[in-house]
């Protein structure tokens, strides 16, 4: 056994996974070796009951004293999932990785020395592609130099929307853990909720690389769903760490918080919409107003919309 291997690693690597043994697969391809060539990290990776040979493909792997291979006797669903596995990490930091997500082979070796050059970040966030490379404009922020704070919630009005990517950010285990166990999942972004509770009043930096693709599926949830049920939103508005400002800051760089998507708040969700309002009141265009109140109005007045009229049978 390797005689470090009782000690703690600087960073727990935590893959989720499920159904998707093939992606599993290459980014297996870029973990293994550098778990295997690096004392600093250690790996976890949990499969949530698969159904399509990854529980085999995981059983084929061999055995190393810092790679933890887990399988859930039942699928306990996304969020109690990703939950459970932020509580197995026992390195000072972790970082969970998606398992459609890719990330280039010296990533790793990156992490850790920014993370020894500066031990007393609480964050370091790691800008991502969203898509495939060859499209540009879906690419993070990425400063053209390491951008460091000495409070994570300095970097939330700029960042915040990219911090929803759960696979670009490297955390401290220890604030991690003391922000568990989630006693509610309330939006589809309680992985953003909990990284703003974490780590909002310790010292952060977003590293000047783009080093990692996210995969065209979505690990926990999927995004359209929490788009239309208006989820970002009301996880930065019932954040009780960020203050009015940095609550405005955040709703404002919200790529979806578009004119389409107000006119649907409008029309679905009248009372989320006057809380962005109160907050944010320059997202808000006349027209959004003038809606808002003639809905209020007629919820006021006990007025309904009229029922579409039958047609009578001939």
């Amino acid at each position: 056994m390797n005689p470090a291997s009782n000690s703690a690693p600087l960073v727990s690597i935590l893959v989720p996974t499920w159904n998707r043994v093939a992606k599993l697969r290459q980014l297996l391809d870029v973990l293994l070796p550098a778990v295997h060539a690096r004392l600093e990290l250690d790996l976890v990776i949990s499969d949530n009951s698969s159904t399509d040979g990854t529980d085999a493909f995981l059983a084929s792997l061999p055995a190393h004293p810092r790679i933890r291979l887990i399988r859930q006797p039942i699928n306990y669903g996304p969020n109690l999932h990703l939950a459970w596995l932020y509580g197995q990490a026992r390195g000072k930091y972790l970082w969970m990785i998606g398992d459609d997500d890719m990330v280039e082979p010296d990533l790793p070796g990156i992490v850790i020395e920014k993370l020894q050059a500066d031990p007393a970040l609480g964050l370091l966030h790691l800008p991502h592609r969203a898509y495939p490379p060859n499209a540009p404009a879906f690419q993070s922020n990425c400063p053209p130099a390491i951008l460091r704070v000495q409070r994570a919630r300095e970097l939330f009005g700029q960042y915040i929307v990219w911090m929803t990517f759960i696979s670009g950010n490297v955390m401290r285990t220890d604030l991690v853990h003391a922000a568990l166990p989630l006693v509610t999942f309330a939006t589809a972004y309680w992985p953003m909720d909990l990284l703003v509770r974490a780590t909002a009043n310790h010292p952060a930096a977003v590293l000047n690389q783009c080093k990692i693709t996210a995969g065209t599926e979505i690990t926990w949830a999927n995004d359209e769903f929490a788009i239309s049920n208006f989820d970002y939103p009301t996880a930065i508005l019932q954040c009780p760490v960020l203050s009015r400002r940095e609550k405005s800051a955040c709703l404002h760089n919200r790529y979806d918080l578009a004119p389409e998507f107000l006119d649907r708040l409008v029309l679905h969700n009248p009372r989320l919409m006057l809380e962005i309002f109160l907050v944010a009141p320059s997202l808000c265009s006349v027209s959004f107003f003038l809606r808002l109140i003639r809905k209020g109005a007629r919820r006021l007045s006990g007025a309904r919309p009229p029922k579409p009229q039958v047609p009578a049978e001939k």
